[in-house]
């Protein structure tokens, strides 16, 4: 995560609104917000063996004091059974498994992830704390199910030697009601429905048949293609009861007609743009049977060409020029109506990034000088278009004409970093700055005072509404646009 100067504030998406002054979206306080108004993340620095961690606070005005939870280490080995891949029962017990392991709370940064080795042992290092979810997703041996531990209290190290049972088998058809061949590259895997922890993949045999293994809960079974594939992700229910011996579910895909779209992308200057990323996403399927989604990707070639094929619907396709071309393309946003066929679009031309030159004015109507100013695209690579204002609040930047949130983070704290969504350079409005509320608070380490940790606060919805550092004495304050109703104190 960018560590940031003292009190210099950033800022993430925000959600679509009218461009006008009047109507430039600026994040406040909700009055019917649920209990909690804040999010308050801490990051230690490095010098400490602290971790991330999360609060959520209703009412910051009487002064935070956060003392943060001690680091526990979760150790131990995932044990399991090895199963041939035709086989209905399990084979050799006791061996050990490399399985990918996440320790998470919810909306939380409290958390950690690694992967088990080759002998199956394991150690994370967590937040001390309750309720989180942990899951281990074997990689090796083939086809042991997916293991979920939820709502579990990590209060102290300690000693976990993780058996993964290896559950019941669940298998099927997967068929197309024209009778055609699934294509090349169709996986399945079951997605845990209350976690959303997806399991192992397993490749659907060329007759249509899968195997994979559960363990009893609620589940979609989910099919999708590979990497190369048009096949999109269709989820359908599936229960493993606890007394299930096996469960057999067949599921008829409908209609996955494949066609194809093609084009090449070039820029105002005439030349093409190559190892452009074209992301097609699905508006519409026709055919599947099964609720589903689609998100493709490909890529231009050396003379800016490209070819990807799809199920039959209606799509979205962002074209993005790659990070570090010079010829001052900007991204390009198209919808496709693929129901009835293919298409070929022929010529496609990225539109050239736009100048924006404007001043900023800070809260006593005067130019805000050195203030930071961040155009954000939303959608497509999200990349951001940064400038600092001159003495007058003035700056210059040359952003693409597409929907950015814009980001105003002021020089010095008379001023909370203030927040606008721009859906069209042609309509940009005053930049002004706004005051706020002071947030002010301590955070300690078991009653210490703990120095120079990152402290951000976000909205409910996770965007970002200030940023700072706290000093050597453990104690913060920054300034966030509006005061949230409601009292409680900090949870964790």
């Amino acid at each position: 995560m960018k560590r940031l100067l003292p009190l210099i504030f950033a800022v993430s998406g925000c959600s679509a609104a009218a461009l006008d002054l009047a109507g430039a979206e600026k994040t406040a306080f909700d009055s019917g917000a649920p209990a909690f108004s804040l999010r308050v993340d801490v990051l230690p620095n490095g010098d400490s063996d602290l971790l991330p961690q999360t609060w959520y606070i209703a009412d910051p005005s009487g002064g935070l004091s956060l003392d943060l939870a001690p680091t526990v280490e979760i150790r131990g080995d995932v044990r399991g059974y090895g199963i041939a891949p035709a086989a209905t029962v399990p084979g050799e017990a006791d061996l050990p498994v490399v399985a990918d392991l996440v320790a998470r709370i919810d909306d939380k940064l409290d958390g950690a992830a690694g992967v088990s080795a080759e002998d199956g042992s394991f150690a994370l290092q967590v937040p001390a704390g309750s309720g989180y979810t942990l899951s281990v997703v074997p990689r090796t041996p083939a086809l042991l199910p997916a293991l979920i531990e939820e709502d579990l209290s990590l209060s102290a190290d300690q000693d976990r030697q993780i058996a993964i049972d290896a559950g019941v088998p669940v298998y099927g058809q997967l068929s197309l009601s024209d009778g055609a061949a699934l294509p090349d590259g169709t996986l399945v895997r079951l997605v845990h429905a209350a976690t959303g922890v997806e399991g192992p993949a397993s490749e659907v045999t060329a007759t249509g048949r899968y195997l994979l293994r559960a363990l009893p809960g609620e589940y979609l079974l989910t099919v999708e293609g590979d990497r190369t594939s048009a096949t999109p992700r269709l989820q359908s229910p599936l229960t493993v009861e606890p007394d299930a011996d096996a469960v057999r579910q067949d599921l008829s895909l409908g209609e996955l007609d494949v066609v194809f779209v093609d084009g090449r992308v070039f820029s105002e200057d005439g030349d093409d743009v190559d190892v452009a990323e074209l992301r097609f996403t699905a508006l519409e399927l026709v055919g599947p049977t099964i609720e589903g989604t689609a998100a493709h990707l490909t890529t231009t070639n050396n003379e800016g060409q490209f070819r990807r094929g799809l199920v039959r619907g209606r799509w979205a396709v962002e074209l993005i020029p790659p990070a570090d071309d010079d010829s001052g393309a900007g991204p390009l946003r198209l919808e496709l109506d693929l129901r009835d066929g293919g298409a070929s679009l022929g010529d496609l031309m990225l539109p050239s990034l736009r100048r924006v030159e404007s001043q900023v004015i800070d809260v006593d109507g005067k130019g805000a000088a050195a203030a930071v100013v961040t155009f954000t695209e939303r959608g497509f690579d999200g990349r951001s278009y940064t400038a600092t204002t001159d003495d007058d609040g003035r700056f210059s930047l040359q952003v693409p004409d597409v929907p950015l949130d814009l980001n105003l983070v002021p020089a010095t704290p008379t001023a909370a970093l203030t927040r606008f969504v721009v859906d069209s350079l042609d309509e940009l409005p005053r930049l002004q700055l706004e005051g706020g509320q002071l947030v002010t608070g301590s955070l300690t380490d078991d009653g210490a005072p703990l120095p120079f940790a990152l402290v951000e606060v976000r909205d409910l919805d996770g965007a970002l509404l200030a940023r700072g550092f706290a000093d050597a004495d453990g104690r913060f304050e920054v300034l966030v646009r509006a005061a949230p109703e409601g009292v409680a104190d900090a949870d964790r």
